[in-house]
């Protein structure tokens, strides 16, 4: 889906230069240059991030479910299978690999996939449960509410950022139509600069702003830096595993 997106993208905006420009080899350029750092810059950032997000949704719910139905029943395998019956893609294939672990080496095995700080302290939590009983409810109670913190803090989060892409969109979508309606709402006065190397230039320069904006609009809401295979930073070698 994305990909197509950022093809839509990219054709927009080839069409955009090829009207104000008027010249192929500059909007086939454009075109190109969107194409690939929408796919391989944008993209990649994007779903790092929704993975992340749905990481983080789907740690929440389970840890919630597991306490909750180990209140009830006492039993961790039980909980276990509970808090996980409705997973679905990469949560669902870990837990089908991971089904003749012991209760501990699950929940152990799963921090891997769950990154939250908070499972960390679910961890120490089940075990102390394990190791003393008590009412594994008062126990986890601190962290229920830290759970729904987070979860409620990062929904709130999710809501400004989407207001902001809408700003972003409306914003630039705007200028566009100003700098096209130049095109044909302003026939004779486009005529007079449209071959100025100087009015080429800028709306080069336009275009070239705008997908900068859209790569720093993207790393600055989602606070994920693009990961470039094989680039070198001071020397290193730097790969997606460091």
């Amino acid at each position: 889906m994305l990909i197509g997106i950022s093809i839509g993208v990219a054709l927009l905006f080839a069409v955009a230069t090829y009207l104000m420009l008027g010249n192929i080899l500059l909007s086939l350029l454009i075109g190109i240059l969107y194409a690939l750092v929408l796919i391989f810059v944008v993209k990649p950032i994007i779903d790092e991030f929704l993975d992340k997000n749905k990481r983080r949704h789907e740690c929440y719910r389970f840890v919630y479910s597991f306490i909750v139905s180990l209140s009830t029943n006492n039993s961790g395998e039980a909980s276990f299978d509970l808090a996980l019956q409705d997973s679905q893609g990469e949560e669902k294939e870990i837990v089908e690999g991971i089904r003749d672990f012991s209760i501990k080496e699950k929940l152990q095995y799963l921090s891997s996939y769950y990154l939250e700080d908070y499972y960390r302290m679910f961890l120490s939590i089940y075990q102390i449960y394990e190791e003393q009983g008590g009412d594994v409810l008062s126990l986890a109670e601190p962290l229920i509410n830290e759970v729904a913190q987070v979860e409620k803090s990062e929904n709130s989060k999710n809501k400004i950022r989407m207001n902001y892409l809408i700003q972003f969109l409306t914003l630039w979508g705007m200028s566009l139509l100003i700098l096209v309606s130049v095109r044909f709402g302003l026939s004779s006065f486009y005529s007079e600069i449209s071959s100025s190397i100087l009015f080429v230039l800028l709306t080069l320069v336009y275009f070239l702003m705008v997908i900068g904006g859209i790569v720093y609009f993207a790393v600055v809401t989602t606070g994920i830096k693009p990961k470039f295979k094989g680039v070198k930073f001071n020397g290193k070698k730097k790969t997606d595993e460091e």
